[in-house]
C-alpha cells in the first residue's frame, strides 16, 4: 500500500539524476534488461561454486565520474559502457582470499561463462589494458557513440 501510495508522487523527471532518459529509448532499455538477465543468470551459476562469494561494485556512473577517472588512470575512454548502464565492476572471493589475477584458471573460467552466456557479452580480463572484475555488453550502439 505504501508504494502504491509513494508512487503517485514520483515523476520520471525527478528520477533522471543522470541526464537521460533510458525508458525513452527503447533500444538502450532493451539492451540494459538482456544485460541485467545476464547478470543475474550468471551471479547463480557463479554462487554454485563452493567457497566462491561475489561482490557488485560500480554498475551505473555519471560523467562526471567517468571525466574524474580519465583524469586518474583508471579510465581509458569515454565510451564507458558504465555510462549507459550495460557494464559492472565485480570482486570475487574464494575461501576468503580476493581473486586478483586475471591470469588465475578460475577468474578465466569466470570470463569465459560471462562471454558464453550472449555473443554481446565480453569480459575485460582479456583486454589488452586488463579490466579484472569488469563484465559489459557491447550490442547496444547509439546512446554515447
Amino acid at each position: 500500500m505504501m508504494l502504491l501510495l509513494l508512487s503517485s508522487f514520483i515523476k520520471a523527471e525527478n528520477l533522471n539524476i543522470f541526464g537521460f532518459y533510458p525508458s525513452s529509448n527503447k533500444s538502450l532499455f532493451s539492451e540494459q534488461d538482456k544485460f541485467m538477465l545476464d547478470l543475474a543468470l550468471f551471479v547463480e551459476i557463479l554462487h554454485a561454486i563452493e567457497g566462491l562469494e561475489i561482490s557488485g561494485r560500480e554498475l551505473g556512473r555519471t560523467l562526471y565520474q567517468q571525466k574524474r577517472y580519465i583524469h586518474l588512470g583508471l579510465s581509458k575512454t569515454w565510451n564507458s559502457k558504465h555510462l549507459e548502464f550495460l557494464a559492472i565492476d565485480m570482486e570475487f572471493m574464494l575461501d576468503g582470499k580476493l581473486i586478483t589475477s586475471s591470469n588465475s584458471d578460475l577468474m578465466k573460467s569466470i570470463g569465459y561463462l560471462w562471454e558464453s552466456l550472449d555473443d554481446a557479452n565480453e569480459a575485460g580480463m582479456f583486454w589488452k589494458w586488463k579490466d579484472n572484475g569488469h563484465f559489459q555488453r557491447n550490442k547496444y550502439k547509439g546512446f554515447w557513440e
